[in-house]
């Protein structure tokens, strides 16, 4: 047997022959020349190993490997040694070798001489290049931060956390803060304070510093600051500086666990639970519900009691089926509601929704019982029996108006049955055609919860698995006309109908989206027209008309035509000409005759224009007269007559009698 290991049994009092104990296990997390042998291991609890820059205390004993003598021992002396570890307080394999231990081991070391006292050793007791030995149990260690970095605020742990999460900006915490002196007078103290970080000046002068230190710090840990004059109070009672001691409590972690997300059921975390697991669908759940209040007092008719339910089954309200899939075990929670009406429940003694506002909730979850099988280890024929269930609960949860509920079980049923590709060929059409049902009555439920851009995406998948579906249609058309899309709700209104001639719900629906489109044209134009309104009386006002200048006389310039003797032909293609010229008629577009044509002279009759023009003006005046005469004898027809022409009837319902003009 080993020298080592005889040390070992002398120093636990085990006796060589009967102590029959076996050699400790080499753990190789040292580097060279530092050996590690455990011969206690920590509790289980302790997982925490010391750091480079902590103070750890420790009971040690020191022997030559050579022959086995002490040369030192802190046990015989009756006090722990402590030291900063990695700062060359002490020889390099101890600096090496404690912080690979935890609190409560018991640890033995074989150093070689350059991780010990070297070639020169610690005369007299240690020569030089001796190995040594030494036995070391870590009592405690207390870790130390700069938190500032200029050495005016040093963090020491106190005590060690019990979870994991360190707060942040916006988080409610509830901690204790005690200011002292270095004799440990207390100047001030504030306990279990609840506090939102970042919110201000809730420690006055010390609120820097403690926002500091708590945004390092986990639930359960307590330090001590010790701070110079620059991080204690303003005044003069403290111009040496002080101490800060400091103890998280509880990190209040507030989340929005409503179906809708839509912070009506804000959950705010007061007790950590124990674990990671929470319950799911389908889960044994007991939980206690302590009180119920309206913010000032208890809600009337309430009674505490402890509830025991299968989660998702509705067989509990929303408030507790909703709050119970986001909570651990022991874990215990405030919840705010907005929609009172929730909180309905005869186990509870509330038979009717409070006449309040809001009302608030306390919560702890005792416990929840796993299924016999995880849904994540079923087969493929038990999963798509297990979701043909949970889709069942969820048909009965709508019938009794639970919309919110049941539009979970068709989701987590969905979600289950996303990776169905290696199904076999019966088993994946009946999952296929489970999701498309699952699909359709979740667009039901969003119609109902007037989430109609999610009802239409539900619809939409359906359709494009089965494109004549005509539940699918007529719901993609209710979420239509709710978006007040009136153009496709008649669109799909009028598919339903040439899949389904006799149905008379798209019929109510199509006249509906056809009086809405009306309506809604008819706000557009009057719409429309005031805009244009407001902005010919914005620009009325804006620019204001110059004033006109008198106009001055034209001088009206009469033609006097050339007179020449031309032929009556010719005359007739040049008036014909100049009709056309004013329509602007081009010239290639004027007919043969209208066109100027070179002439010889022997062929020209020789007349006067202004005998042609005498002519027309005669009968220019012989037509005017005759106009004149019809006028007059109508005019004399129109006063003969004496009797009604149109009959109205006005408001009052008496007759009107209006004669109209003829003419």
């Amino acid at each position: 047997m080993r020298l080592s290991h005889l040390i070992n049994m002398r120093e636990n009092g085990v006796d060589r022959i009967a102590g029959m104990a076996e050699e400790p296990a080499d753990i190789g997390t040292c580097p060279a020349g530092v050996k590690k042998e455990i011969v206690k291991e920590a509790p289980a609890k302790e997982w925490r190993m010391p750091k480079t820059g902590d103070n750890v205390k420790v009971h040690y004993v020191g022997r030559l490997l050579s022959d086995g003598s002490q040369f030192d021992s802190s046990r015989d002396k009756g006090k722990p040694f402590e030291f900063c570890l990695g700062r060359g307080d002490v020889i390099r394999g101890w600096d090496l070798g404690v912080k690979t231990m935890k609190i409560g081991e018991i640890a033995r070391f074989t150093l070689e001489p350059e991780h010990a006292y070297g070639d020169e050793g610690s005369p007299p007791k240690i020569p030089g290049k001796a190995s040594l030995i030494f036995t070391i149990e870590l009592l405690s260690f207390s870790s130390k931060d700069d938190l500032f970095g200029d050495g005016g605020a040093i963090k020491e742990q106190l005590k060690a956390s019990k979870g994991n999460r360190k707060p942040v900006k916006g988080d409610e915490v509830l901690c204790t803060v005690r200011a002292m002196l270095d004799d440990g007078t207390v100047l001030e103290e504030k306990l279990e304070v609840e506090y939102f970080m970042g919110a201000g000046n809730v420690f006055e002068d010390l609120t820097r510093l403690v926002e500091k230190a708590l945004m390092d710090m986990k639930r359960g840990e307590q330090v001590r600051i010790t701070c110079n004059e620059e991080y204690m109070f303003d005044d003069d009672r403290t111009p040496d500086g002080g101490i800060v001691e400091l103890e998280l409590h509880e990190i209040y972690e507030t989340k929005d666990v409503s179906f809708a997300v839509d912070k009506s059921l804000m959950k705010k975390r007061v007790k950590e639970g124990e674990g990671h697991e929470m319950p799911r669908d389908g889960h044994k759940t007991k939980v206690i519900v302590e009180d119920l209040t309206d913010g000032t007092k208890t809600v009337p008719g309430f009674m505490p009691n402890t509830l025991e339910f299968i989660l998702g089954n509705g067989e509990v309200n929303d408030i507790v089926e909703s709050v119970s899939l986001d909570m651990k075990k022991n874990e215990r929670a405030t919840v705010a509601c907005t929609r009172p009406e929730l909180c309905v429940e005869p186990q509870l003694g509330i038979e009717h929704p409070p006449n309040c506002e809001q009302v608030f909730l306390v919560l702890q979850m005792i416990s929840f019982e796993k299924p016999f099988k995880e849904v994540f280890g079923m087969y493929d024929e038990e999963k798509v029996n297990w979701c043909l269930k949970r889709k069942e609960v969820g048909s009965q949860l709508f019938k009794r108006g639970r919309t919110e509920l049941a539009l979970e079980r068709y989701i987590k049923v969905k979600e289950t049955l996303d990776y169905i590709e290696s199904f076999r060929a019966d088993t994946k059409l009946q999952a296929v055609e489970l999701k498309r049902v699952c699909e359709l009555n979740s667009a039901a439920c969003y119609l109902r919860m007037k989430e109609y851009q999610n009802c239409k995406r539900s619809c939409n998948y359906v359709l494009n698995e089965e494109a004549d579906s005509v539940k699918a249609l007529f719901r993609r058309a209710q979420a239509y006309y709710g978006l007040l899309d009136f153009s496709e709700c008649q669109g799909d209104c009028r598919r339903v109908l040439e899949l389904d001639p006799e149905n008379k719900d798209a019929r109510v629906l199509m006249k509906k989206a056809q009086d809405g489109q009306k309506s809604q044209s008819k706000k557009a134009k009057g719409a429309f027209a005031k805009m244009f309104k407001g902005i010919n009386g914005l620009n009325e006002e804006r620019y204001e008309e110059p004033e006109k200048e008198p106009e001055k006389e034209k001088k009206v310039r009469t033609f006097k035509p050339e007179i020449k003797e031309i032929g009556k032909n010719e005359a007739t293609s040049i008036i014909k000409s100049r009709f056309l010229q004013r329509k602007g008629v081009p010239m290639a577009q004027r007919p043969y005759s209208c066109v100027a044509k070179p002439k010889r002279a022997d062929d020209v009759k020789m007349k006067d224009v202004r005998k042609i023009a005498e002519e027309a003006a005669a009968k220019a005046e012989v037509a005017k007269a005759e106009k004149e005469k019809a006028e007059a004898e109508e005019e004399a027809k129109r006063k003969a007559w004496t009797g009604p022409m149109i009959e109205e009837i006005d408001e009052d319902g008496v007759q009107i009698e209006e004669i109209n003009d003829r003419t």
